[in-house]
């Protein structure tokens, strides 16, 4: 069976691992597919010819196929020859929420939300999440918002805007990101997680890895995989698809890089 597989967020950690998660998949190998897009997520060319085969669309680009998914889509499968398509979502919901009882319960109050580029489809869903779910909560946390990109200069930066403001307690939109603050505030001489806590998003490979192995929320890259392989699969085989919508669950994984909000905050950020 002919059919693509483009991606939106090419910079995008959180993306690119379930586009190699999917196209790893027996299954998908099977079916010799091609990876036909790649932009910058801001200028996503699509497949041309989706008329021609299934197409799987990773990220922002997904409300450009017919019938598309809003902006909660992790990916869509367009199925041209049922005029529909399939969209994979990821709720992160219940995650959040458990994130923020654990800081809660850790004594933190003043909470950044560290958003990666937010021209990026992936990291604007998750910093509409966490916002969403503070909203519903009503939790005691006081939360700041701020966005940059994934590079360590900017996790520098960001750090030197938060210095003085009293937070103790950072939640990153991708590991990546969670990474290069911890990195950044190991040099300004700030321990993690007795200075500053911090949250990644993604549970990538390296995030068990990072010293200290790193909180984060876990997306379920393997059953999203599995499921997307399944599908077209089964597409291929009997030209029918049985689902339309698919909700997939992340979960709060609780490491080493969060810790009891310091008594003292004066020298914390």
């Amino acid at each position: 069976m002919n059919f693509d597989v483009a991606v939106s967020d090419v910079y995008e950690p959180v993306s690119l691992e379930l586009l190699h998660r999917i196209l790893a998949e027996p299954l998908i190998r099977s079916l010799h597919p091609s990876v036909s897009a790649w932009s910058s997520g801001r200028e996503l060319s699509v497949v041309e010819d989706p008329d021609d085969g299934a197409a799987v669309v990773i990220g922002g680009g997904a409300d450009r196929l017919p019938l598309s998914s809003g902006p909660s889509a992790m990916l869509t499968i367009h199925v041209p020859d049922l005029r529909g398509r399939v969209v994979l979502v990821a709720d992160n919901r219940d995650a959040y929420e458990a994130c923020m009882m654990h800081l809660d319960e850790l004594g933190h109050r003043r909470v950044v939300f560290l958003c990666g580029d937010p021209q990026l489809f992936g990291n604007r869903g998750r910093k509409r999440d966490f916002r969403e779910t503070l909203i519903r909560r009503r939790t005691v946390l006081t939360p700041m918002f701020v966005d940059v990109d994934h590079t360590s200069d900017a996790a520098a930066n960001a750090l030197r805007i938060l210095r003085g403001r009293g937070t103790t307690a950072v939640v990153c939109s991708t590991d990546m990101l969670a990474s290069a603050v911890i990195h950044e505030a190991c040099r300004l001489g700030l321990r993690v997680p007795e200075d500053l806590s911090v949250v990644g998003y993604g549970d990538s490979f390296e995030a068990a890895l990072q010293s200290p192995e790193l909180t984060t929320i876990r997306m379920p890259f393997a059953r999203v995989s599995k499921a997307v392989a399944q599908i077209l699969y089964e597409y291929s085989v009997s030209r029918s698809v049985d689902v339309d919508r698919l909700s997939f669950r992340s979960e709060f994984i609780i490491r080493q890089s969060t810790g009891l909000c310091p008594e003292d905050v004066g020298e914390n950020l």
